[in-house]
């Protein structure tokens, strides 16, 4: 029986540990462009893994680059960058949270996303298309 309490703490100790801030939302969202347009160093802390640039064609090509964020301590999970060329104009940043993410965060990317695209399915099926091929290899 202590077997099991002990197993269940360090559990719900590792996922309590692996949720998106809101530092790191903002991050992902707006500080990742700034450091990256600015040629600035990977913030302190955190290390970034490139997990694809996905191309789909819509009539025009988007693509949809993914990245890992982690923190360095402990090599914890802290969410995703979806990085989004080609649709409407300028670049947009979405951060998707890592699960156990507080749902102001969640309901965050959600509007982000709405404001981004409104009605026009392909900016959606572009990043579905990427979380697939990302997900899935």
């Amino acid at each position: 029986m202590k077997k099991l309490f002990f197993a269940l703490f360090i559990l719900t100790s590792s996922v309590a540990f692996c949720q998106t801030t809101d530092e790191e939302y903002n991050y992902l969202t707006k500080g990742y462009a700034v450091q990256v347009s600015s040629g600035l160093d990977m913030k302190a802390g955190y290390s970034i893994t490139d997990k694809g640039n996905t191309p789909i064609d819509l009539g025009t090509t988007i693509t949809v680059n993914v990245k890992y964020l982690y923190r360095t301590t402990g090599n914890v999970y802290a969410g995703a960058l979806l990085t989004v060329n080609g649709m409407k104009g300028a670049t947009k940043y979405f951060c998707v949270p890592a699960p156990g993410s507080s749902m102001t965060l969640w309901n965050n990317t959600l509007s982000a996303m709405q404001a981004a695209y409104g009605n026009d399915k392909a900016g959606y099926e572009a990043i579905m298309w990427s979380l697939m091929h990302t997900i899935g290899g």
